[in-house]
């Protein structure tokens, strides 16, 4: 009994020993592992802080450095600024800028275990770096704005979709990091109700800074996310985020103000809600040729141009999408990126317009010259005939120099228009001019148009070329009539006159510093017709753009309005809205009845010549032949040369010349060097000058500044000035 109370003693008191054991190694362990698990709640929370913090920093430091006031805004800016250089030198900066701050974000993302895919963001930017040098050489080639944008332009949209899916990354581990702790916090929690002394203890040292852990981190996640949208809120260009199946789930602050509020509405066909149009043609964009419908799609688009909207200034929008492929569980599938580059493309199309109109104004130049070598051929043989007929044809003669007068006036509007000719502002009487244009309508209109001419109530004077001014107008007035037989709209045409006193530049929209308040003449050529588009009135003015037929129009008319108006100093505006008629304003600077000056006469009569020797050059072997017959009749003895060496050697063998009479553009030797020659052998002989361009300086002129005849030049003004050089009342 007492062995059996004793074994039973012992076997009590090692079950209770190792009861004990095992209870302290329990809790041991429990302890343990509490510890370990609280140990493990601290550093996460450490790491937590410290991706909370430095992530804000750096994602907005990367802003700045990569965003539209840092290297993109740079380059962009160094493209289109060949004269400031400190653009390019900014963006190689924000360059080495970004790649230290992409370092440090790769790092961070190593510490807290967070792998950061900036892989595509390095290319981009690298691209971007490689092309700086490629600028420079362009700009040092003299090539456009234009030109380098295209040579040089590279898609971003993968680098906006990177940065963006950085965000999400770090959201997605932060959050991951916060259901660890959880399960974390709920171990410890089980672990320590096992644990009666300790266990209690760290219970409560969990829970509390659990707790507050869990505050904390919510509180920097909320702060994050806000910093973040902050970022994107503030970026200029449109970021749109769609799910699978196309639908706007996120957006920024730039693309609502881009896209019409209606797009965004829960469940709304957003592409087919946005007034898209082609830039070629300008016609509306439908299936898979809008980018949008592509974009909801999901499909990868790069740059591409669109007009969106329908007011008086439509924004050009350029186009980018790419899908995130690495994130197939998360809402945000593809992103979006908008640009408005309106100012870019209206800039794009001033240079184009600009090169457009010189390109003209050369060929226009050309034609202009030559034409005028064949009027002088007429009117020179028309007048060495009169000798020759009858009365009768004397008539037919008359007609033909009428002919020849109106084709020179209509060179030397073309090359006014080429900007080779200055023109010949003048006071002119309103009313006058406003009868002229009546007389040159009325013959061009059909029976079913009115023609209603509104004069001003009281007398004014323009300060302008008339010849320019008649044909500006007959041109807008044959532009309704066109409008209205090809619409079969309207029938009523009215140009009208009216005084603007004490009007600014500013006040009628003239670019430029205001020089203060001028009286001014508005002229309007208004039709019931049936008007333009909004995009077609934008480009009215526009070198070859044409709403007519190939067979009809030639897109000149308005650009030469719009040229001589701006010569003038005036201002041309266009009113117009479909179905309510055009009206065209031209707005020009105020003249004087003092400031009039009368029209030239065309029949001064011949001066003759007493056998005075005259050496003409001309390459123009036609004009060159009859204006050596018309010399001839005129009393000279006449010399012809077709070329500065031929007229060297011609005064080498036929003696000295009396006067030079030369042509001014011409192969080889110009007419100033031809002249320059002459002098050098004669040093007083009188020098006149021919060509069809006027407005020629003494720059120009050279050694030997002497008086220029136009070609053509009637035969009574060609002899006056002959015998005005030789009667010494020249300039030497």
């Amino acid at each position: 009994m007492t062995r059996g109370r004793a074994a039973s003693t012992m076997l009590s008191t090692g079950r209770k020993i190792w009861t004990g054991a095992v209870a302290v190694l329990i809790v041991l362990i429990l302890a343990v592992g509490s510890i370990a698990l609280y140990r493990t709640v601290l550093d996460s929370e450490a790491d937590m802080e410290l991706v909370t913090g430095e992530v804000p920093r750096i994602v907005g430091g990367l802003e700045r450095a990569i965003g539209y006031g840092g290297f993109i805004h740079n380059f962009k800016n160094h493209v289109l600024r060949a004269d400031v250089g400190r653009y390019g030198e900014a963006a190689r900066a924000d360059y080495e800028t970004a790649m230290e701050l992409l370092d440090a974000l790769d790092e961070l993302g190593a510490e807290v275990g967070v792998p950061i895919q900036s892989e595509d963001l390095r290319a981009t930017l690298a691209e971007y770096h490689a092309m700086l040098d490629e600028i420079d050489r362009l700009h040092a080639s003299g090539a456009s704005p234009s030109e380098i944008d295209a040579a040089v332009r590279l898609p971003d949209e993968d680098a906006v979709a990177n940065l963006v899916d950085i965000q999400l990354q770090f959201d997605a581990a932060l959050s991951a990091e916060l259901d660890r702790n959880r399960l974390r916090i709920t171990a410890l929690v089980v672990s320590l109700i096992g644990a009666f002394f300790l266990g209690n203890l760290l219970i409560a040292l969990t829970l509390v800074s659990s707790q507050r852990a869990k505050a904390r981190d919510t509180s920097r996640i909320a702060a994050l996310n806000a910093r973040l949208n902050a970022i994107l809120e503030t970026a200029q260009s449109g970021i749109l985020g769609l799910d699978k199946g196309g639908s706007i789930v996120a957006d920024n602050a730039g693309a609502r103000a881009i896209l019409p509020p209606e797009v965004f509405g829960a469940g709304a066909d957003w592409p087919d809600l946005i007034p898209t149009r082609g830039v070629d043609d300008m016609e509306p964009l439908t299936g898979t040729a809008n980018p949008f419908v592509r974009a909801a799609r999901g499909e990868t688009i790069r740059d591409a141009l669109v007009i969106i909207g329908d007011g008086e200034m439509p924004r050009y929008l350029k186009v980018s999408s790419a899908p995130i492929a690495t994130r197939p569980s998360e809402d945000v599938q593809a992103v979006v990126l908008l640009d408005d580059v309106s100012e870019l493309e209206r800039n794009r199309q001033q240079a184009e317009r600009a090169a457009r109109l010189d390109a003209l104004g050369q060929l226009t130049g050309g034609i202009a010259h030559d034409f005028n070598n064949l009027l002088g051929t007429i009117e020179y043989a028309v007048e060495l005939a009169r000798d020759d007929v009858s009365e009768t044809g004397n008539r037919y003669l008359d007609t033909a120099r009428n002919a020849v007068r109106r084709g020179a006036d209509l060179t030397r509007r073309m090359l006014t228009f080429a900007r080779r000719q200055p023109g010949a502002p003048r006071s002119h009487d309103v009313a006058a001019l406003m009868a002229n244009v009546a007389e040159l309508s009325r013959p061009a209109l059909d029976a079913s148009i009115r023609l209603e001419i509104v004069e001003p109530e009281t007398p004014l004077w323009v300060q302008c070329d008339d010849g320019q001014f008649e044909n500006a107008v007959l041109n807008l007035v044959l532009n309704s009539r066109d409008a209205i037989r090809a619409s079969g709209h309207g029938s009523t045409i009215t140009v009208r006159a009216r005084a603007l006193d004490g009007m600014s530049s500013r006040q009628l929209g003239r670019p430029g510093p205001d020089g203060g308040a001028r009286d001014f003449v508005e002229f309007s050529v208004s039709d019931d017709g049936p008007g333009m588009s909004a995009e077609v009135r934008r480009r009215a003015t526009d070198p070859f753009f044409t709403t007519k037929g190939q067979q009809d129009g030639t897109g000149l008319g308005l650009s030469v309005v719009y040229g001589f108006v701006e010569q003038s100093g005036g201002v041309l505006k266009i009113y117009s809205e479909v179905g309510r008629g055009t009206t065209v304003r031209l707005i020009l600077p105020r003249g004087s009845a003092e400031g009039a000056a009368p029209r030239r006469s065309t029949d001064q009569p011949v001066t003759p010549g007493a056998g005075e020797h005259i050496l003409v050059v001309d390459d123009q072997p036609d004009l060159l032949a009859i204006t050596r017959d018309m010399l001839e009749g005129f009393g000279y003895r006449v010399t012809t040369a077709r070329s500065g060496a031929e007229a060297l050697e011609r005064l080498g063998s036929a003696g000295p010349c009396d006067l030079l009479l030369t042509d001014v553009v011409m192969p080889g030797m110009s007419g100033f060097e031809i002249a320059a020659a002459v002098r050098a052998m004669a040093p007083k002989v009188p020098v006149i000058y021919m060509s069809g361009y006027t407005g020629i300086s003494d720059e120009q002129m050279g050694d030997v500044v002497a008086p220029v005849v136009q070609k053509p030049s009637p035969p009574g003004e060609l002899s006056a000035l002959i015998r005005a050089g030789l009667d010494g009342h020249h300039a030497a």
